[in-house]
């Protein structure tokens, strides 16, 4: 089509092929459909001058349909993520800045009522801050992680709109610094319960990871025993799922190693308290659970904790039973260095020979090190 690219008021550009457009248009049946409206469909590529089109078709009395026709034509030059188009779009939109308050403006409108076209909304603002810390940046200032958790929120059982609100919401905590508003508009409790609702999506498994991931690495007001469980989770219902694998692993990487570290600091502030002692130990155990990958260098210091409380506490026998069980599991599950376990293990062994606990877990313990 021979565009008009700088005609943006209401009167129809003046080129035949325009003309004919715009006629075929209003007798279709569909309303009235305006010259930018025709321009943003029909454009080549998304230039700045198309972007100032959409703008103001999206400011006007456009139908509902004719607007996410719109968005949806936007979406489409962003399919491919390296392509001419999406490049060109993702940088026009620093040149109308005034698009970002107005896509947030009718995104607002329609939570409430039109899934849809928040659906098509979220994608597209998803697309156009991926790895554009000036686009992401720009929708945080103007709330946009609040009303995408609005969103999620709103609309808890449509998968598509779970699964591309949580990707948007990691784009703009990402790229846009928006962690803060996003936590601040229950986006860790929403990503947890999107989760929740749809196990049998892989897909909403791994953006609800990938928020999580980053929630957890920029901020540490999360619930890090939620987020352990909902990852496992997601494992335990994708076993052969390798995207999902590895989005767990992501998670509990930054999880589990500050886990270990709040219950590490704990033991070290009352290394004479047994009950404090005991329940450090059991939970650096269940830590466990969780594997090797997840550790990230922090097993060595737990295990130097653990044979440091057995030392200390040798006259209790549930905190030896406890110790040893934990050991064994850091060591079967963890691969953990053995130094100084075989010898805690036939220590206690000797100070409680009339525990049945304690001699169980110390034999276990002694014969998983010494297997072959």
């Amino acid at each position: 089509w021979a565009l008009e690219p700088t005609v943006l008021g209401g009167t129809v550009p003046t080129t035949t092929e325009w003309q004919q457009l715009y006629a075929a248009a209003q007798k279709g049946g569909t309303g009235r459909i305006s010259s930018q409206m025709l321009m943003v469909l029909h454009a080549p590529l998304p230039s700045s001058h198309v972007l100032r089109a959409a703008n103001a078709a999206l400011c006007s009395r456009e139908s509902e349909n004719n607007r996410l026709e719109l968005l949806k034509r936007l979406l489409s030059w962003l399919e491919k993520d390296t392509s001419r188009s999406a490049q060109m779009l993702r940088e026009s939109l620093k040149e109308v800045p005034e698009f970002y308050a107005t896509l947030l403006k009718s995104f607002r409108a329609a939570i409430p009522t039109e899934p849809v076209f928040c659906e098509v909304v979220i994608q597209l603002m998803g697309q156009v801050c991926k790895g554009h810390v000036e686009n992401a940046s720009s929708f945080v200032q103007l709330g946009a992680a609040q009303d995408l958790c609005y969103a999620l929120d709103r609309h808890r059982s449509r998968k598509e709109l779970q699964r591309h609100g949580l990707y948007a919401v990691a784009c703009l905590v990402h790229d846009g610094g928006g962690a803060a508003q996003a936590i601040a508009a229950q986006a860790v409790p929403l990503a947890l319960r999107a989760m929740l609702t749809h196990q049998k999506s892989p897909s909403v498994q791994v953006k609800g990871c990938e928020v999580l991931r980053l929630l957890v690495e920029l901020s540490p007001e999360v619930p890090l025993d939620e987020i352990a469980e909902a990852s496992m989770r997601a494992k335990r219902l994708f076993p052969s799922d390798r995207l999902v694998h590895r989005a767990v692993d992501l998670v509990l990487s930054f999880v589990v190693p500050r886990s270990a570290a709040c219950i590490g600091a704990l033991m070290d502030a009352a290394t004479k308290d047994e009950m404090v002692q005991r329940s450090g130990i059991c939970s650096l155990g269940h830590l466990a659970k969780h594997g090797g990958v997840a550790w990230r260098g922090a097993t060595n210091t737990a295990v130097n904790r653990i044979l440091r409380a057995l030392q200390q506490h040798k006259g209790s026998a549930a905190l030896q039973a406890s110790g040893l069980w934990a050991l064994g599991r850091l060591a079967e599950r963890l691969e953990a260095p053995g130094g100084g376990m075989q010898d805690a293990a036939q220590r206690a062994k000797q100070l409680h020979p009339d525990s049945a606990l304690v001699q169980r877990h110390a034999d276990e313990l002694i014969a998983f090190l010494l297997r072959p």
